[in-house]
């Protein structure tokens, strides 16, 4: 089978992010350059994590100087940074992407606090990060006000500049409307 029908298979993408996982999983994915993330693995989300642990460096977590927007700039109209000192009793935001920013006025069916919006939703993983001290993934299913169903995947990757706290949380999300 050549690369492009390989790449267009369901099984094949499926297995390509199955050991994606368990090379990020076992520490091998950050020696790899997020420009040798094979080219089938179109996830923000993976992406973005990829990008990550190759600027980790051998350390814990990079720190938000060593990200640089020119090297994501496909990504980075998807992302946003929270600074953890300023976040009091909701995430602040030192940047939201403006593809991202287009989420935040647009509310949820079915929740009883209507100011929740689908970047609340995207956000939601924050003290997990901080507690963790690792990235977190989230993946669901979200009921827009107009009844339409949203596929929602965001990851949150903690930055530090000294090591030891946690100073900023880089992230990213993304999603698709499909019909219920």
């Amino acid at each position: 089978m050549g690369d492009g029908r390989r790449a267009a298979d369901p099984g094949w993408r499926m297995w390509t992010a199955i050991k994606l996982f368990f090379l990020r999983l076992f520490g091998r994915l950050g020696k790899t350059p997020a420009s040798e993330v094979p080219a089938s693995e179109r996830r923000l989300a993976n992406r973005l994590l990829s990008y990550w642990e190759g600027k980790r460096r051998g350390r814990t977590f990079p720190a938000l100087a060593d990200i640089r927007e020119g090297e994501i700039a496909e990504l980075w109209p998807w992302c946003f940074v929270l600074d953890v000192k300023e976040s009091q009793s909701f995430p602040y935001f030192q940047y939201l992407g403006r593809e991202l920013g287009r989420y935040s006025g647009v509310f949820l069916s079915g929740e009883r606090d209507w100011t929740l919006t689908l970047l609340d939703k995207a956000t939601a993983g924050f003290a997990e990060v901080l507690k963790r001290r690792a990235p977190v993934l989230i993946e669901s299913e979200i009921v827009r006000y107009d009844k339409k169903k949203l596929l929602f995947r965001t990851v949150l990757l903690p930055l530090s500049d000294d090591q030891a706290n946690i100073d900023y949380v880089l992230g990213a999300a993304n999603g698709k409307l499909v019909d219920q």
